[in-house]
């Protein structure tokens, strides 16, 4: 899986073209789209942590199972 700074360097770029927009509507655009990005891969980063501690419990559980 990439790191997160390999995966924001896309978000900051289209975040410096859009605020050199004359248009204040594309600048607010623009850190709206930068959020939902970087709110994005946080859930993703949360979302692979807690799939990765279930197969730990899961195997913490098959192992006390077999042991008895």
């Amino acid at each position: 899986m990439p790191s997160e700074s390999k995966l924001a360097v896309p978000t900051v770029r289209v975040l410096h073209e859009y605020c050199r927009a004359k248009d204040e509507s594309d600048r607010r655009a623009a850190l709206i789209f930068a959020a939902k990005v970087l709110l994005a891969l946080a859930g993703i980063r949360l979302a692979v942590r807690f799939l990765n501690g279930g197969v730990d419990l899961f195997w913490w559980w098959l192992t006390q199972r077999v042991e008895r």
